[in-house]
């Protein structure tokens, strides 16, 4: 099976990873969540649950978190820059993760994402079984500091 690292990062650099999948960016299946935060954000979102993000922090101080709504997840941003490249979840000692398509080097390549999804009829147990199922399995998380 053909393997495609996809190389992405925040505007100043501070935080970088690559997305390692067997798809090449131009057959995602792009998707956008319909929550305040996102929409404000206009994220686009991929994932590939048998897929590996890895992760390194030049500066881990400098990347911040943020949680709202049922707190299940984390949107990890750049205090530097601003850019929030992915959301990580924890459930049951893993983390899972997804990423923001517009923090990747071939942005311009991804195709156009679905219709907006609503998540908020979902309970925090549902939450966390679809994005088991659905996110990128595999984070590992380096830091340089």
């Amino acid at each position: 099976m053909t393997s495609y690292a996809h190389h992405g990062r925040c505007h100043c650099g501070n935080i970088d990873y690559d997305f390692v999948t067997s798809k090449p960016v131009t057959e995602f299946a792009v998707r956008q969540c319909g929550c305040t935060y996102c929409t404000k954000q206009r994220a686009r979102y991929v994932a590939d649950p048998s897929g590996e993000l890895r992760i390194t922090y030049a500066d881990e101080d400098q990347v911040g978190r943020y949680r709202f709504g049922q707190k299940t997840a984390d949107f990890i941003f750049c205090a530097r820059c601003g850019v929030a490249p992915f959301v990580l979840c924890e459930t049951e000692g893993q983390f899972f993760g997804i990423i923001n398509t517009n923090s990747l080097d071939e942005a311009d390549r991804v195709p156009a994402p679905e219709a907006p999804h609503d998540f908020d009829d979902e309970d925090s147990g549902d939450r966390l079984a679809r994005r088991r199922k659905n996110w990128i399995g595999r984070v590992i998380i380096n830091s340089a500091t």
